[in-house]
């Protein structure tokens, strides 16, 4: 995986997309809509390309699924050999994803888009330890954010991860987070955690707790969290889930306004710096 100080020197047009066949090698259901499917390249001999945090694929859907254009998903996590995706049930085609059996082979296009931006860049004379990023995820969303958290601790930066969702069912395995930094937990029917949205956790509003934002998850959540950050004045970034054919700023159809004009999320993003949105 590559370091935080590494991945922020790369930028999107240095990279080299690649299309490669995986197979599934695990299925984990965490809810009857909620799943991690974790694939490796069929060809052994092929390795799967740097990725950095907030990037995504573009994975093949079944045939006969009723859905033809390949779907976008957040990279969850990823090493050499092996890909996690994190994959909520949304329609025809992520359905069609969660009846794949081990062993099914998929074409993945692999890394799309821009990445978050190192919080080191914003503090530069500041003390690693002092650097204080607050991950905000909503649902699915969280996906992202654990590549991120991995990336700032190996960087010796402590993530604090505030997640949201309506109960705790709607939730994977978090352990992995909780190695990373410091998790809290909001649900909207006080299943796990305070009760409420994630913009309403005690957090938020506790002195010296952070000094930048990372945010994914439902637009109202995160243009709620970009608020926030403006009164704060402080840096936040927010990777948006725009509706995505191509993935590759052809179609243009998950395009967004931005004080600079429209953006393509998939090539221009998905991460955007907030005060350059139209929220």
């Amino acid at each position: 995986m590559n370091t935080v100080s590494e991945y922020n020197k790369l930028n999107y047009s240095g990279r080299a997309i690649k299309v490669i066949d995986f197979k599934v090698d695990k299925m984990q259901f965490y809810s009857p809509t909620l799943y991690l499917m974790v694939l490796s390249p069929l060809d052994e001999k092929v390795k799967i390309p740097n990725c950095r945090p907030g990037q995504f694929v573009q994975i093949q859907v079944p045939s006969g699924c009723g859905a033809f254009l390949r779907r976008p998903i957040s990279i969850y996590n990823v090493d050499d050999n092996s890909l996690g995706l994190l994959i909520l049930n949304v329609g025809k085609g992520t359905q069609a994803l969660s009846k794949a059996r081990i062993g099914d082979v998929f074409s993945i296009i692999i890394p799309l888009g821009n990445s978050f931006t190192s919080p080191v860049l914003w503090f530069p004379e500041e003390p690693k330890q002092n650097i204080k990023p607050l991950l905000i995820g909503g649902g699915v969303g969280i996906a992202p954010l654990l590549m991120l958290g991995k990336s700032l601790k190996e960087n010796g930066i402590k993530p604090t991860f505030l997640f949201g969702a309506k109960t705790k069912t709607l939730f994977p395995d978090l352990s992995s987070f909780q190695k990373c930094g410091t998790l809290h937990i909001s649900t909207e029917d006080e299943s796990w955690g305070e009760k409420g949205f994630v913009t309403e956790h005690h957090i938020i509003n506790e002195p010296n707790a952070y000094n930048c934002i990372y945010t994914c998850g439902p637009t109202p959540m995160m243009k709620a969290v970009a608020k926030i950050a403006r009164e704060k004045n402080i840096h936040c970034e927010a990777s948006l889930e725009n509706h995505m054919a191509c993935g590759v700023g052809v179609c243009l159809c998950c395009t967004e306004p931005t004080i600079d004009g429209y953006k393509s999320v998939c090539t221009d993003g998905p991460v955007f710096d907030v005060n350059k949105l139209m929220w």
